[in-house]
Protein backbone atom coordinates (compact mmCIF):
# COMPACT_ATOMS: atom_id res chain seq x y z
CA UNK A 1 0.00 0.00 0.00
CA UNK A 2 2.63 2.57 0.75
CA UNK A 3 4.78 1.85 -2.39
CA UNK A 4 2.17 2.23 -4.71
CA UNK A 5 1.12 5.98 -2.62
CA UNK A 6 4.99 6.56 -3.27
CA UNK A 7 4.77 5.38 -6.95
CA UNK A 8 1.68 7.58 -7.45
CA UNK A 9 2.82 11.24 -5.82
CA UNK A 10 6.11 10.51 -8.12
CA UNK A 11 3.52 10.09 -11.04
CA UNK A 12 2.08 13.28 -10.04
CA UNK A 13 5.72 14.95 -9.84
CA UNK A 14 6.65 13.88 -12.94
CA UNK A 15 3.03 14.52 -15.04
CA UNK A 16 3.96 18.17 -13.65
CA UNK A 17 7.45 18.37 -14.27
CA UNK A 18 6.78 17.41 -17.95
CA UNK A 19 3.77 19.88 -18.11
CA UNK A 20 5.08 22.80 -16.45
CA UNK A 21 3.48 24.70 -13.54
CA UNK A 22 1.89 27.79 -13.16
CA UNK A 23 4.07 30.58 -12.22
CA UNK A 24 2.66 33.73 -10.54
CA UNK A 25 4.77 36.42 -13.06
CA UNK A 26 3.44 34.14 -16.33
CA UNK A 27 0.09 36.20 -16.55
CA UNK A 28 -0.07 39.63 -16.53
CA UNK A 29 -3.08 42.17 -14.90
CA UNK A 30 -3.31 45.81 -16.07
CA UNK A 31 -6.28 48.20 -15.39
CA UNK A 32 -8.30 50.43 -18.13
CA UNK A 33 -9.14 53.84 -16.75
CA UNK A 34 -11.68 55.73 -19.68
CA UNK A 35 -12.21 59.57 -18.41
CA UNK A 36 -12.78 60.36 -22.12
CA UNK A 37 -16.34 60.72 -23.49
CA UNK A 38 -15.47 57.87 -26.05
CA UNK A 39 -16.37 54.18 -25.54
CA UNK A 40 -13.15 52.18 -26.32
CA UNK A 41 -12.95 48.87 -28.50
CA UNK A 42 -9.45 47.29 -27.19
CA UNK A 43 -7.81 43.96 -28.24
CA UNK A 44 -5.52 42.29 -25.84
CA UNK A 45 -2.66 40.43 -27.18
CA UNK A 46 -0.06 38.77 -24.65
CA UNK A 47 3.70 40.04 -23.99
CA UNK A 48 5.16 37.67 -26.05
CA UNK A 49 2.97 38.31 -29.63
CA UNK A 50 5.87 40.58 -31.43
CA UNK A 51 3.51 41.13 -34.12
CA UNK A 52 -0.16 41.36 -32.37
CA UNK A 53 -1.04 38.56 -34.92
CA UNK A 54 -3.51 37.07 -32.70
CA UNK A 55 -5.76 38.57 -29.93
CA UNK A 56 -6.46 37.19 -26.66
CA UNK A 57 -9.54 38.69 -26.39
CA UNK A 58 -11.42 41.92 -27.58
CA UNK A 59 -13.04 43.88 -24.87
CA UNK A 60 -14.89 47.31 -24.92
CA UNK A 61 -14.69 49.89 -21.54
CA UNK A 62 -17.58 52.45 -21.64
CA UNK A 63 -17.17 56.14 -21.02
CA UNK A 64 -16.23 56.92 -17.70
CA UNK A 65 -15.60 53.49 -16.35
CA UNK A 66 -12.83 51.52 -15.04
CA UNK A 67 -11.67 47.87 -15.92
CA UNK A 68 -9.22 45.30 -15.06
CA UNK A 69 -7.82 43.04 -17.36
CA UNK A 70 -5.00 40.22 -17.96
CA UNK A 71 -3.20 38.74 -20.71
CA UNK A 72 -0.73 35.85 -21.09
CA UNK A 73 2.59 37.52 -20.38
CA UNK A 74 4.51 35.19 -21.60
CA UNK A 75 7.97 35.97 -19.79
CA UNK A 76 7.43 40.17 -20.54
CA UNK A 77 5.92 40.38 -17.44
CA UNK A 78 3.10 42.89 -19.82
CA UNK A 79 0.48 42.86 -22.17
CA UNK A 80 -0.07 44.93 -25.84
CA UNK A 81 -3.54 46.56 -26.02
CA UNK A 82 -4.97 48.54 -28.96
CA UNK A 83 -7.19 50.47 -28.15
CA UNK A 84 -9.27 51.97 -30.91
CA UNK A 85 -11.75 55.21 -30.29
CA UNK A 86 -13.95 56.21 -32.74
CA UNK A 87 -12.56 54.19 -34.97
CA UNK A 88 -9.39 55.04 -34.72
CA UNK A 89 -6.09 53.49 -32.92
CA UNK A 90 -5.49 55.74 -29.71
CA UNK A 91 -2.79 55.45 -27.55
CA UNK A 92 -0.02 54.77 -29.56
CA UNK A 93 4.01 53.88 -28.73
CA UNK A 94 6.26 53.71 -31.80
CA UNK A 95 8.55 51.48 -30.07
CA UNK A 96 5.71 49.07 -29.11
CA UNK A 97 6.08 47.41 -32.70
CA UNK A 98 2.83 45.87 -34.18
CA UNK A 99 2.52 48.36 -37.03
CA UNK A 100 2.51 51.09 -34.42
CA UNK A 101 -0.70 50.52 -32.98
CA UNK A 102 -0.31 49.25 -29.44
CA UNK A 103 0.77 50.22 -26.10
CA UNK A 104 2.37 47.53 -23.76
CA UNK A 105 1.67 48.01 -20.17
CA UNK A 106 3.52 46.55 -17.52
CA UNK A 107 2.08 43.79 -14.92
CA UNK A 108 -0.14 46.04 -12.41
CA UNK A 109 -0.30 49.18 -14.21
CA UNK A 110 -3.03 51.02 -15.30
CA UNK A 111 -3.66 53.54 -18.20
CA UNK A 112 -5.33 56.01 -18.22
CA UNK A 113 -7.34 58.03 -21.38
CA UNK A 114 -8.78 61.55 -21.57
CA UNK A 115 -9.83 63.74 -23.92
CA UNK A 116 -7.48 66.43 -24.55
CA UNK A 117 -9.74 69.25 -25.57
CA UNK A 118 -8.69 69.08 -29.48
CA UNK A 119 -10.75 66.05 -30.42
CA UNK A 120 -7.73 63.85 -29.78
CA UNK A 121 -7.24 61.43 -27.02
CA UNK A 122 -4.00 61.61 -24.03
CA UNK A 123 -3.19 58.17 -22.50
CA UNK A 124 -0.70 57.88 -19.75
CA UNK A 125 0.63 54.72 -17.84
CA UNK A 126 1.44 54.57 -14.10
CA UNK A 127 2.46 51.44 -11.88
Amino acid sequence: MMNTRFLLASCAIGVATLYGTPSADANSRFTVNNKSDADFKMYVYSGGDKACFAEQKIKRVSSGNERSFGCAGNGTNSCKVTIFADGNSICRYIMDSCNKDTVRIANKSTITVVNDGNGSFDCWITK
